[in-house]
């Protein structure tokens, strides 16, 4: 009789923790599916934005200062874009000397008074940006010399820019390319597991390195749908491999990956698209101190066709 009340203890507890384990599982699955879910709709949001922001420019037309010259008492902008936006800050030479939210309609102008006046030097830069990160950069000479504001100002979404003018791809073949290969531009074969060359400067003041969750997406313009190619590799013009970029410097960056943990290559869209492409990166900047601020930035840009 004791031997069998003891067996059927052992089957209980059997039984219990098959269930603990279940519903482990479960939790585990769950949870998983909840972040997969929430990192989509950000993804979309964040898209979302950036369309938004792709409409917007500024550009700084005037500088107010006293009689003699001497100091700059206000700044002009204008916002040349297509979409309203808000004015967030104004540097010189990268020293914040006014922060707030000024909007502007599109095509509308406002003068914004600082709150303390600046010493006037005409070799100096002077950097308006808005709140989504859209920046206007220009010397104060240029705006005190009957400065006229040009049609095509330059422009750029944050501390790394874009070379619009250097985007290629690179087919890979038997899981290799080479980097040095002739590279093809802006109409990629469909169903092709293929690589992407870009080419970014980092105008900021400080270092940035990237993480492996920046990526390059295209997203089908028709039905939605995405494809992400995750960052490789960063290479420099001295030949080295670094996700580091140093303030000013120019690198080219390559992206293959369908996951940023994995190093599986990634395929075009199987079916013929016209596609936008969105360039989002991840990391920190780099202090001299040697902190880290966190940094991400997404720059939005032209077309893809898939058709051959």
């Amino acid at each position: 009789m004791k031997q069998k009340i003891t067996n059927n203890e052992n089957g209980v507890s059997t039984v219990f923790g098959s269930m603990l384990f279940l519903i482990i599982i479960i939790m585990l699955a769950s949870t998983l599916f909840v972040a997969l879910y929430s990192y989509n709709d950000t993804s979309k949001e964040t898209i979302k934005r950036e369309e938004i922001r792709a409409k917007e420019k500024i550009v700084i037309e005037e500088l107010s200062t006293d009689p003699e010259v001497q100091n700059i008492t206000a700044v002009g902008i204008k916002n040349v874009g297509s979409t309203a936006t808000k004015v967030a800050a104004i540097y010189i030479n990268n020293y914040l000397v006014y922060e707030g939210l000024v909007p502007i309609e599109s095509k509308g102008s406002i003068l914004i008074t600082l709150p303390e006046p600046q010493p006037y030097n005409e070799s100096s830069i002077i950097t308006a940006t808005t709140e989504r990160g859209v920046r206007s950069t220009i010397e104060e000479g240029d705006l005190i010399d009957n400065y006229q504001v040009p049609i095509n100002d330059e422009f750029y979404f944050g501390p790394l820019k874009l070379d619009y003018e250097e985007f290629y791809y690179s087919e890979i073949v038997g899981g290799a390319y080479d980097p040095d290969d002739l590279w093809q531009g802006w109409n990629p074969p469909k169903s092709t597991k293929l690589v992407w060359r870009i080419t970014v400067t980092n105008v900021d003041a400080r270092d940035i390195s990237l993480s492996n969750y920046s990526c390059l997406t295209l997203i089908d313009n028709a039905g939605g749908s995405q494809s992400p190619w995750y960052i490789e590799r960063v290479y420099h013009s001295d030949g080295s491999e670094s996700y580091l970029i140093e303030s000013q410097e120019t690198v080219n960056i390559f992206y293959r990956w369908d996951n940023p943990t994995s190093q599986k290559d990634q395929s075009t869209f199987s079916n013929n698209c016209q596609c936008r492409v969105i360039l989002t990166f991840f990391g920190a900047f780099e202090l001299s101190n040697g902190r880290k601020i966190p940094y991400g930035q997404t720059i939005p840009f032209e077309a893809v066709l898939i058709d051959a």
